[in-house]
């Protein structure tokens, strides 16, 4: 397909990049969880959520990826080693449903936050 050295190189360098970064940018997939935000009024109310979002996962470091459409944010974050525990913390929104199978927690920004 490739012959080119250069070609080559190209495809398998932008292959590790594409592994690196769906796998939670350097954390594997065990350690990433993916919240799907409803509700979200606007880009304040994104980035608000972002950063409380960074001062919950299990390390002083973190890898975050988020996408917005209308009010809907996705946010693929890490390090995050227990997605129930995790989906306990959040007070920004109710948790209206968590796949620990899929490590996804899903959150309605606009219903009344989850009960401690």
């Amino acid at each position: 397909m490739f012959t080119h050295p250069t070609a080559k190189a190209a495809l398998l360098g932008g292959l590790v990049l594409t592994a690196v970064f769906f796998s939670g940018c350097g954390y594997g997939p065990e350690r990433t969880v993916t919240i799907q935000i409803s509700g979200v009024a606007d880009a304040d109310a994104r980035e608000q959520i972002q950063e409380k979002l960074k001062t919950m996962t299990d390390s002083s470091g973190h890898s975050m990826s988020t996408s917005s459409s209308g009010d809907s944010m996705t946010v693929k974050l890490a390090p995050v080693d227990d997605v129930e525990a995790f989906a306990k913390k959040i007070d920004f929104g109710k948790v209206t449903d968590t796949d620990l199978q899929q490590r996804l927690v899903k959150v309605s920004v606009a219903a009344e936050p989850s009960a401690p």
